[in-house]
């Protein structure tokens, strides 16, 4: 079968995976108002399974964009044959962190002066409130995934011979279904009484793969200069990979893990981590 003819079923099996699992969630969510012991059940899977989601975030983070943003600003530096001891990519994660963290205080000022938002946080946190219907989280996680995600793509559009682009795409495809997992689930908890916008922002984070593959096909066929393209995936990476650091820290695991606590909550979010290194091991092989 021709490459190209195998990177658009990828295109097509990638679109309809990340539906399959983003989707699911909101069967659990949707299932409030029964009894009151249904819903403590409910509310406690929810919360182990935003548990199992931080771990697969910070796996994505520390085992996959930080590794591959990294190598490619070394790889770019080993082209132009240039040396330099600053450490550029790590400066690119402070910049995503602290660029994130601005843009979350400052829309917690809009939202809060606005009196749309009801905080379930104690009084005084620094983070962003999330109220049901608020965008803001959605937004973060949406914006960080999203640049793992296109990479993922293009991994696949850059890749020659028929083999190892099936290769590539089934290492992405296991922790793909990860992600989208634990993405639609807290996008069908921040949208409560609201699901379709929580359908549409799945579905639409469904695209960015398909779109990845289809730019990397591009680029293969294209003339732009090798080391441009390089540089500038590591330096977006270094942003995206400041911007899980921030969406897992302090969005996901700060609530789960010391708002609530618990062992077994710690135990969940090793296991989520626990799959993503299992996706890099495959990934390597």
């Amino acid at each position: 079968m021709d490459t190209d003819m195998v990177k658009i079923i990828c295109m097509v099996v990638l679109f309809l995976d990340t539906l399959l699992f983003g989707w699911p969630p909101y069967f659990l969510v949707r299932s409030e108002g029964r009894s009151d012991k249904f819903n403590r059940i409910r509310k406690t899977v929810l919360s182990y399974l935003t548990c199992f989601s931080g771990g697969v975030f910070l796996g994505a983070c520390l085992l996959h964009l930080l590794p591959e943003g990294l190598e490619n600003v070394q790889r770019y530096l080993e082209q132009v044959r240039y040396t330099i001891d600053y450490p550029i990519f790590e400066a690119m994660i402070g910049a995503g962190f602290f660029l994130i963290a601005l843009i979350e205080q400052l829309a917690h000022k809009l939202i809060h002066s606005s009196g749309h938002a009801h905080s379930h946080k104690p009084e005084g946190s620094p983070t962003l409130v999330v109220s049901e219907g608020n965008p803001f989280r959605a937004l973060l996680l949406l914006i960080a995934l999203s640049f793992h995600t296109i990479f993922d793509g293009l991994a696949v559009g850059l890749t020659s011979g028929t083999s190892s682009v099936w290769q590539m795409f089934g290492a992405i495809c296991i922790h793909k279904s990860l992600v989208a997992l634990c993405l639609g689930t807290e996008l069908f908890l921040l949208y409560v009484k609201k699901p379709l916008r929580a359908f549409l922002i799945v579905f639409f984070f469904a695209i960015i793969a398909p779109l990845g593959v289809g730019l990397g096909m591009i680029l293969t066929s294209s003339n732009v200069d090798d080391g441009a393209r390089t540089l500038t995936d590591g330096l977006l990476q270094g942003v995206a990979t400041g911007t899980f650091l921030y969406v897992t820290f302090f969005e996901i695991l700060r609530e789960e893990l010391i708002d609530k606590g618990g062992l077994l909550r710690l135990l969940l979010v090793a296991i989520g981590f626990g799959g993503m290194a299992a996706a890099k091991v495959v990934d390597a092989e």
